[in-house]
């Protein structure tokens, strides 16, 4: 199963060993992947025997894994020895390393009864790849002494595009080469790592920790230095540190600060920071102190540095009032966070305020669901306060993206299978610098509602006029990608009829006509999209219509049965004949043609043309 989204470089190792050996291939959607439950249900259902599952997924995934798994591969992070404990005495786990310099992996462990269980091991090195530990004046060392770790061979990739001085300074002449590899031109430079190992008498080795100062936070490679530079930059700040602490069982940033100023607060620094630093660099746990720690030899004593807070519970302010059903959003979160009760404030962004992680956003999202609230983890990253969550209610998720401003017009963005996070998030962020976004997530998470298209749109209609009405405002523009740009192109029409002549459509990737199929290759893995394609009416728009569509066709991987080389036939097909249909339908809209797949369509290469097409008029 392909669980790695394709911007990640371990998705190369899900796609294609199994396309090379003539396996099935099964591609988890977004949705599936955010939570653990379903992907469990279609591990099941689809016969999945291989795949990897991130670590930091693993606490929330059942004591006992689908038995139809047979490999389960973790790598990017430190596995927890609970998992490892649990799962590799179910089936065959393995513990893949490497950096992306590397070309995706660079060494390998397998768990077993027979074998080490320590979760710090990554095992060996590949067969072509050289590994070396070595001090810091590169000598090598023995086993059981730490050291960084370099590597060599024929993974290693060419270097850096564009940066001269970091290549010199991480891809070094190999001093080990040997005579033959060197006249051969082979493992003659080798890779500084940054990662800190040992290796033990039979040639494992075992990652400890970062020699830089840089981490890895939600997926994030951090450096901690540019977040103290960035600090001592505040003009009460003399001093300070940025370090890792796990929190609740969570990785978190924490911060420590030395100022003369006593009535310094912790969110002013956190909201000094949010100008200049991107959300996922901001400190969580904060300590301001009149003066850090410091050992004999005058350095900062990181030992005596005293437990941190969670910065939203300093400083505070008496709580406003809240629902009923807020404050019980409020104690949840609370307690996940491990944040002191009554600290919450209903407007706290959950991400850029709390420091909310994808993982505690799966975490969150079961305690509601255990709680009796049908809150996705979509719905969390969406909407992000708890006052807007407890609004929340049986239906399709909707809500602005970042709020609501009066100053830039409106855009409706209706998703369609794909779940809004992440694969709206750079549409999204891109639209947001123009207009106010309230979004539609996608249908394929209703659990009760519309399943045919025009109930659906119905509803779309509905919600829209009714928010709407509320700010004072008319829809500019709807836009969506596939199938939720189809549902948009119905639900323009009906604003359009129902008194906005002036109102926009931007179709991304959408299919004017239904392929039979198409249908056949969905089969039954999807039922809800199928039953919403299978009900679409003729698609007709009256207003000023932009399209954008893709020019190759999608990649060759096996749904339901069928062989790979037929969904790109058919793919194919549909790209030429749709484009067809389209212009012959309507001649006087604005094209852009992509040279993308259709998934690929919303990569951020192709934002400005999109933007550009959006305020260009047809007049």
């Amino acid at each position: 199963m392909q669980y790695n989204a394709y911007v990640f470089d371990a998705s190369i190792n899900d796609l294609f060993p199994p396309l090379l050996k003539g396996a099935r291939l099964v591609v988890a959607s977004d949705a599936v992947r955010h939570d653990p439950q379903r992907l469990m249900e279609l591990i099941e259902r689809e016969h999945v025997t291989y795949t990897s599952i991130p670590p930091a997924l693993l606490p929330l995934c059942p004591d006992r894994l689908p038995a139809v798994l047979r490999t389960l591969v973790v790598g990017g992070e430190t596995s927890s020895q609970a998992a490892i404990d649990r799962y590799s005495r179910q089936l065959t786990m393995l513990n893949e390393y490497g950096p992306s310099e590397n070309t995706v992996t660079t060494t390998v462990h397998r768990f077993g009864d027979d074998a080490i269980r320590d979760a710090r091991c990554i095992g060996r090195q590949l067969q072509g790849v050289s590994c070396y530990v070595l001090d810091d004046h590169l000598n090598l060392l023995p086993p059981g002494c730490p050291g960084q770790l370099f590597i060599g061979g024929l993974q290693l990739s060419a270097g850096y595009h564009g940066r001269p001085q970091l290549n010199e300074d991480c891809f070094i002449p190999n001093p080990y080469v040997t005579a033959d590899d060197e006249r051969r031109g082979l493992n003659t430079r080798i890779y500084a790592t940054g990662d800190i190992v040992r290796q033990d008498e039979h040639g494992n080795f075992y990652f400890l920790e970062r020699k830089d100062m840089q981490v890895k936070i939600r997926g994030f490679r951090i450096e901690l230095q540019e977040i103290e530079q960035t600090l001592l930059r505040h003009p009460a700040v003399s001093q300070c540190v940025a370090n890792v602490r796990t929190i609740g069982g969570t990785p978190q940033l924490v911060a420590f600060v030395a100022s003369s100023q006593d009535d310094l607060q912790s969110k002013e620094l956190h909201h000094y920071l949010s100008t200049l630093l991107p959300s996922y660099m901001l400190p969580s746990y904060w300590s301001i102190l009149p003066a850090l720690p410091l050992t004999p030899n005058g350095k900062i004593d990181c030992r005596q540095l005293p437990e941190p807070q969670h910065y939203a519970a300093t400083g505070q302010n008496e709580q406003p009032e809240m629902s009923e059903a807020e404050h019980s959003l409020c104690a949840i979160v609370e307690k996940l966070l491990e944040i002191e009760p009554d600290t919450i404030r209903p407007e706290d962004d959950l991400f850029n305020d709390l420091g909310m992680t994808s993982i505690q956003v799966l975490q969150t999202a079961q305690a509601l669901k255990d709680a009796g609230m049908v809150i996705s983890p979509s719905d969390i990253f969406l909407h992000r306060t708890i006052r807007a969550l407890a609004q929340l209610g049986q239906s399709c998720s909707s809500g602005w993206y970042e709020g609501y401003d009066a100053a830039k017009p409106v855009v409706v963005l209706v998703c369609g299978y794909t779940a809004v996070h992440p694969f709206y998030s750079d549409y999204l962020k891109s639209l947001r610098h123009d207009f106010s976004v309230w979004v539609f997530d996608s249908f394929s998470f209703w659990n009760e509602g519309p399943s045919d298209a025009v109930s659906y749109v119905n509803y779309l209609l509905t919600e829209t006029e009714r928010e709407m009405s509320r700010v004072g405002a008319k829809v500019y523009a709807v836009t969506g990608h596939s199938i939720g740009s189809a549902l948009g192109m119905l639900l323009a029409e009906q604003l359009r009829k129902r008194g906005n002549p002036d109102i926009r459509m931007m179709a991304i990737g959408t299919s004017l006509y239904v392929n039979s199929n198409m249908l056949e290759l969905i089969g039954d893995s999807d039922i809800p999209l199928k039953q919403m394609l299978s009900s679409l009416p003729p698609l007709v728009f009256e207003g000023d219509l932009c399209v954008a569509l893709e020019q190759k066709p999608s990649a060759s991987v096996v749904l339901n049965g069928e062989p790979d080389h037929q969904i790109e036939k058919v793919s194919q097909t549909h790209i030429v004949q749709n484009e067809q249909i389209w212009r012959r339908t309507y001649p006087s809209a604005k094209f852009l043609m992509l040279d993308a797949s259709h998934f690929e369509l919303l990569q951020p290469r192709f934002l400005p043309l999109l933007a550009k097409l959006m305020w260009k008029r047809n007049d």
